[in-house]
């Protein structure tokens, strides 16, 4: 009777060690789950085109040991108060742009001076290789894990009646702009900056209340400026300077293992995602409005884009003057960003 209970009891002990391993090993297969969070509409490139992509890439090499949760329109929080969401973990990934809270990036601003960027991969490229290398630049984002920089396509000029091809045909002209650099660009390029909403545009466009509009390609489509403008001049005149960062005690709670994925999918391959993907979204917009009936694409001569860079160059000044009086190395910054755009561009 006793061996019988003993063998009762191993059979018991067995069957409870059974248990609890797979108690355990449902632990350690629940998955970790991220708060991604960024202030564009389900619809956008950064959206279904970046984010979607890379959460999906993420739980596939982590063997599903990680998932995101993308909360897409301002859900977690405003855009201007992003960065600072992040820092206090109400989110763990969050992405916005630099000048949203001003101030805050003084360095990065670099990105943002006009007549530098040719796209968005080459932007992207360079901003990321700035980082890596800028101590002054990572300090701006010491709070954080910063995954990876990006920019966004160029803004065009697009016009309803009159066809820009050079600065003596932007003069005086009421040009819809953004806040940020472009008042002042458009001021230096002989235009009258008039700021207004995304929104507002095409109403104003539609009536006359401006000649004309800047934007990115991509933009056309989705806001239907290509019904009330005509003519479109490639002048590359300005970039968006966007980051994607985390939570940095969340990514210290990661192990060494999912940290590596983390980082494969992220830096150069993170940066090369998002300026691909926005380059693409930018050639939909060109080929549709090329094959829109009595519009015309414009190209600048290289001595007439010249002129434009001449005209713009004050605005580079002002901006190393600007970070030197303050002790920040401006000038090697500049100096730095306009060699790795050759670089990448050649």
């Amino acid at each position: 009777m006793k061996r019988e209970w003993r063998v009762i009891a191993i059979l018991f002990f067995l069957v409870s060690a059974l248990g609890l391993g797979n108690l355990v090993q449902g632990a350690e297969v629940k998955p970790i789950e991220l708060k991604i969070m960024h202030f564009a509409a389900p619809n956008h490139v950064v959206h279904k085109d970046v984010f979607i992509p890379w959460c999906k890439m993420l739980e596939e090499r982590t063997g599903g040991r990680v998932k995101g949760t993308i909360y897409p329109g301002e859900l977690l929080g405003k855009v201007k108060d992003t960065y600072d969401l992040i820092v206090a973990g109400t989110a763990d990934i969050g992405w916005a742009y630099g000048v949203a809270t001003p101030g805050r990036f003084p360095l990065s601003s670099v990105f943002e001076l006009p007549l530098l960027f040719p796209n968005s991969k080459v932007g992207s490229r360079v901003v990321w290789e700035m980082f890596e290398k800028e101590p002054s630049l990572k300090a701006e984002y010491r709070e954080v894990k910063v995954l990876w920089l990006h920019t966004v396509t160029p803004m065009q000029l697009h016009t309803i009646k009159k066809p820009i091809r050079s600065l003596e045909d932007l003069k005086g002209m009421k040009i819809r702009s953004v806040g940020g650099v472009a008042p002042s660009v458009l001021k230096a390029l002989g235009a009258v900056p008039v700021v207004m909403p995304t929104p507002d545009v095409y109403v104003a466009l539609e009536r006359g209340t401006v000649d004309g509009t800047i934007g990115a390609w991509e933009q056309l489509g989705p806001f239907k400026f290509y019904e009330v403008t005509k003519y479109h001049t490639v002048a590359n005149l300005w970039v968006g300077q966007f980051y994607v960062v985390m939570n940095s005690k969340r990514w210290e709670s990661f192990p060494p293992d999912i940290q590596k994925v983390v980082d494969g999918i992220s830096g150069t391959w993170g940066a090369d995602l998002a300026g691909m993907a926005w380059d693409k979204e930018d050639l939909r917009g060109i080929e549709m409005v090329k094959g829109l009936k009595d519009h015309e694409v414009i190209s600048l001569a290289p001595d007439e884009f010249a002129k434009w860079r001449k005209a713009i160059r004050p605005i580079w000044d002002e901006w190393v003057e600007e970070k030197e009086a303050k002790g920040l190395p401006g000038r090697k910054i500049l100096d730095e960003l306009i060699r790795l755009i050759e670089k990448h561009t050649k």
